[in-house]
């Protein structure tokens, strides 16, 4: 956790800046260089996370393409963990319960012009909690409809607000300390499944602290 001397006065924003939907079967070269093309035009040091749970390939594509994403798989655990390399995890299921929470929090904004907003929104409104017979709580979308949007966006915020990954929130602290950039750039994607089309979500954090 951040230290305290620093929270009397913390505000940070996130904010929406990219969403885009492919068409749906697109073949997995053109997604891998659509992402490549979006990764291009984002600022130097933005982080690529993505979707690895359903299968690799997408993922081994975009390193063979020399980028170098976060795969992340989401699993019915309850603990986050990384690999010796940093660039896969797996994580509980409640990337979007998270999501959701940073909503309500009225810290996520979106730039109002972007076109899939109202699917994001849609998709956020579609998403209810369920228990499962052991008691935890699971988040899905309603029957028949899609989450592409949803899981991109969820990829970034759960990023940007640390992501449990070691080292990250002291990273952090020197950051604001020394007087480090106040803005964190991260790319989500969902690859979909055959039902969904593959999903970019484009998310910037803006640290609007006043270090005391």
């Amino acid at each position: 956790m951040i230290s305290s001397h620093f929270s009397s006065k913390q505000k940070i924003i996130y904010r929406i800046g990219l969403l885009q939907r492919l068409p749906l079967h697109t073949p997995y070269p053109a997604v891998t260089a659509a992402i490549v093309a979006v990764m291009q035009r984002m600022p130097r040091g933005t982080t690529l996370v993505v979707d690895r749970t359903g299968s690799a390939g997408p993922y081994d594509e975009l390193v063979a393409a020399g980028l170098s994403p976060v795969g992340v798989t989401m699993t019915g655990g309850e603990e986050i963990n990384w690999s010796s390399g940093g660039y896969t995890v797996t994580v509980p299921n409640t990337l979007v319960s998270k999501l959701i929470s940073l909503a309500h929090s009225g810290n996520l904004k979106v730039h109002g012009k972007l076109a899939d907003w109202p699917v994001l929104r849609r998709e956020l409104q579609n998403f209810r909690p369920e228990r499962t017979p052991g008691g935890r709580e699971t988040w899905n979308a309603a029957s028949g409809q899609h989450d592409d949007l949803l899981i991109a966006t969820a990829l970034c915020g759960w990023y940007l607000q640390g992501g449990s990954k070691p080292g990250m929130n002291m990273f952090e602290l020197y950051r604001r300390q020394f007087g480090g950039s106040s803005e964190t750039y991260c790319v989500g994607v969902d690859f979909g499944q055959s039902i969904d089309p593959c999903a970019i979500c484009g998310m910037v954090r803006l640290d609007l602290s006043e270090p005391q």
